[in-house]
């Protein structure tokens, strides 16, 4: 058991560090409360050239804020998906659009998760999904976790057969130019990560920070007064000493 996929985008790189190469479209990156986050929308994603999911079980974490442009009930803010600006079969979507307010992944065109509806904000959240498989029945126990809180299967979930995941290349996308996401990491895992896999997971998410460079220039290392007093006559009186370092 292993983690599958690492994209940092909180460190401005779309590349995943396990191998999949991520090609920018339309998407630009920017400091936000998690690091640096890029914008996901209609025609703004990035295509990878390996698949996104194992083929098994797996785990999916999100560092997430629906953007403040996004629809409720209209728009689609697209996690990950096999379809530019839609999920054909394959996707997660953190709000779907037939049903306001409700996080839903699809594993086929007619094997699909629906999790209750949440409180909508336009916040900064870790979403977890799990999958326990590839079976048709699979996709009935899985789970959403929402900042380390289980969340319930909602009403209308489908188990039928589940498609093929080597489509599911994209990351971003929605249906319309106001819908969308900013996105800070994304970690893709090939089992089903424990629940103290999972409260590690939310630590990691709460932790996070903008990363500052340092500015250059000179620091006072300590801010002890050495001065001296050297007596009296030409070059002599109070030297003044201070330890600066350069930065």
């Amino acid at each position: 058991m292993a983690i599958f996929r690492d994209i940092k985008f909180n460190t401005g790189t779309c590349n995943d560090r396990l191998g999949a190469v991520g090609t920018v479209t339309g998407s630009t990156f920017s400091q936000k409360e998690k690091g640096l986050a890029i914008e996901t929308g209609a025609s703004k994603y990035i295509q990878y050239d390996k698949q996104l999911l194992p083929n098994g079980a797996f785990s999916v974490v999100v560092w997430a804020k629906i953007k403040n442009s996004n629809v409720q009930g209209t728009d689609l803010p697209i996690a990950l998906s096999d379809g530019i600006n839609s999920i054909t079969n394959v996707g997660i979507a953190l709000n779907y659009i037939f049903g306001s307010t409700e996080p839903r992944f699809f594993l086929g065109s007619s094997n699909f998760v629906r999790f209750n509806s949440l409180t909508p904000d336009k916040n900064w959240h870790c979403w977890i999904f799990t999958c326990i498989g590839n079976g048709q029945n699979d996709v009935l126990s899985s789970k959403l976790y929402y900042d380390g809180i289980a969340q319930n299967i909602g009403g209308s979930s489908v188990a039928s057969v589940q498609s093929a995941r080597t489509s599911c290349v994209y990351v971003g996308g929605s249906n319309n130019v106001t819908g969308g996401n900013h996105l800070s990491r994304l970690k893709v895992y090939d089992h089903v990560l424990s629940l103290q896999e999972i409260n590690a997971e939310q630590v990691e998410f709460n932790n996070a920070q903008p990363i500052n460079k340092p500015k250059k220039g000179f620091v006072l290392n300590k801010p002890t007064d050495l001065s001296e007093y050297k007596g009296s006559g030409a070059g002599q009186g109070l030297i003044a000493a201070y330890n600066f370092i350069k930065v």
